[in-house]
């Protein structure tokens, strides 16, 4: 496998163990509906939390979204209006 794909599958792996950690249950990993894509899916308290890993190598800080493109962002929150859910949870787009 490709290093950088490598990288990116410990990435969403920790992601998912820190979701799971702090008592949300993952409903989907790498969901695709067309072109739109999300790493994680997860759920607690009726909310739905719409998840874009993305995995650095460096140690300098980043701010939540400073890699996520806009047009990225938008697409994450397009998909959260094609999950059947019950009860129609809120959602949250977490980038």
């Amino acid at each position: 496998m490709a290093q950088h794909l490598d990288l990116g599958r410990k990435g969403e792996a920790l992601a998912k163990a820190h979701l799971e950690n702090a008592g949300y249950e993952i409903m989907d990993e790498n969901w695709t509906h067309g072109k739109l894509e999300v790493d994680l899916i997860a759920y607690k308290d009726k909310v739905i939390i719409f998840t874009e890993v993305k995995t650095r190598t460096s140690s300098g800080f980043w701010p939540a979204g400073g890699l996520c493109r806009y047009a990225q962002a938008k697409a994450i929150g397009r998909s959260g209006r094609r999950i059947p859910v019950p009860d129609e949870p809120p959602g949250r787009s977490a980038v």
